[in-house]
């Protein structure tokens, strides 16, 4: 195989609050049908404590990847910080990261968007540290304060930290691929709080975030559901192209906590539903970014369910983007 890029994973980090709540008390609040709330099957979520904010379990999970990683935080280069929903309205987090994690030199970034946004930021670091443009160090970072039911999973709360370095030993990134679908991005948006229709004393901010969001369901039905997996196997194929790798080839698949069978359906769409995936581990978990993938992969990673020289395929979605890395360990 020939390779794409060579930035890799240092160290990881991830916070989650140590309040679990059972789905089933949520799913009856949401009057949720059995049928649907059976079909998602994730039983726990988490639920952080109401002086604990995005930022505050960032930086915890930060902490935990650099001393994971072994660095010394005043080699960090650059900080992203990811998320949708911040502390404050206009107000850049990687900021004040820097500040409490004492990283004097570091640059910083935030990305700013729903599960896609952990997919970008990590292929903006490695395309930053395969260009040679003198960050060697970069630490990802998000932190998001959700919870409960929310169109079509459960949310939970957590933070979730990834140190990349130049010449990490371990989980080296080997390719980057997306596939997206710019036409249909109206489908989800929260239709106040910008430039464009800004908060006024009569607007409306719910307390349950995700309620913010006006997600036009019959465009999704229509026109996304039914190629949500193929537009899997095309990212993935994309991806796997770029590296002359197959997809036998491929070890092991991690994917984002939405649905405990969503890894099932992309491994049927990938003609490869003998691939090992973390599933088990989404049960009590719940969903709350594109770092959920990196939660998964260190459990992986921890109790040995992958082994040196695996290569992982690191998949997910978020709104109408699809995105595919494929990774070394």
């Amino acid at each position: 195989m020939k390779t794409t890029v060579t930035a890799g994973i240092a160290g990881i980090g991830i916070y989650i609050p140590s309040h679990p709540v059972d789905t089933k008390i949520e799913a009856e609040k949401a009057a949720l049908p059995e049928k649907v709330y059976q079909n998602i099957g994730i039983k726990t979520i988490h639920k952080a404590a109401d002086d604990e904010h995005p930022s505050d379990m960032a930086v915890k999970a930060a902490h935990k990847a650099i001393v994971d990683a072994g660095i010394d935080v005043e080699n960090i280069d650059l900080i992203i910080a990811v998320g949708v929903f911040k502390d404050y309205y206009r107000w850049k987090m990687s900021n004040k990261i820097k500040h409490e994690i004492g990283a004097t030199k570091a640059m910083t970034m935030d990305v700013t968007g729903g599960c896609a946004a952990y997919y970008q930021a990590t292929e903006i670091a490695a395309n930053q540290i395969e260009a040679n443009t003198g960050i060697e160090t970069v630490l990802i970072t998000c932190g998001e304060k959700l919870f409960g039911y929310g169109w079509p999973t459960f949310l939970s709360s957590g933070g979730q930290s990834i140190v990349m370095t130049k010449n990490a030993l371990d989980f080296t990134f080997l390719s980057f691929a997306t596939s997206n679908l710019i036409k249909y991005h109206k489908f989800g948006k929260i239709p106040i709080g910008g430039t464009k229709a800004p908060f006024t004393p009569q607007s409306v901010w719910k307390d349950n975030l995700i309620e913010n969001f006006d997600a036009d369901k019959d465009l999704y039905y229509d026109k996304v559901k039914p190629i949500v997996f193929d537009k899997f196997a095309e990212v993935a194929q994309k991806a796997m192209d770029r590296i002359g790798a197959t997809i036998d080839q491929m070890d092991y698949l991690v994917t984002l906590t939405q649905q405990y069978n969503f890894p099932d359906k992309i491994t049927a769409v990938l003609e490869r539903p003998d691939l090992p995936t973390s599933k088990e581990y989404s049960v009590h978990l719940g969903h709350f970014s594109g770092g959920d993938n990196y939660i998964l992969l260190d459990k992986a990673r921890r109790d040995g369910s992958i082994q040196k020289g695996d290569l992982i395929l690191n998949m997910g979605l978020g709104g109408v983007a699809w995105f595919a890395s494929i990774i070394q360990y």
